[in-house]
């Protein structure tokens, strides 16, 4: 699975947010962002669950041109901008403009 391969480490039989994953989740303190490596860690782990789960349209404080909202409250905002930003670098997708939004819908 790609957060497997990708996204996540095995250390003595414990999973924990590869060093991708800790860059991320520290870039998205500097935006107030501030989910705990470990949940993020969790959420990572459960991801197919989680976006599984009824799609809400988000209330977006900001413009939006164009491109995808996605997001929510920690930890989960920071698994999918963790995820997202891997397939970008990885080139599994190409030309997605994706506006990264909180709880709130704050940008």
């Amino acid at each position: 699975m790609f957060v497997n391969e990708h996204l996540l480490t095995v250390a003595s039989d414990k999973k924990t947010l590869s060093m991708y994953g800790r860059e991320v989740c520290k870039k998205l303190r500097d935006f107030g962002f501030a989910g705990k490596e470990e949940f993020v860690q969790k959420e990572l782990e459960n991801l197919m669950h989680e976006i599984s789960k009824p799609l809400h349209r988000p209330h977006v404080s900001g413009k939006i041109y164009t491109g995808y909202v996605v997001g929510g409250e920690p930890p989960l905002a920071e698994a999918l901008a963790i995820v997202i930003s891997k397939l970008q670098e990885c080139k599994f997708v190409q030309n997605l403009d994706v506006l990264l939004v909180d709880g709130e819908g704050k940008c």
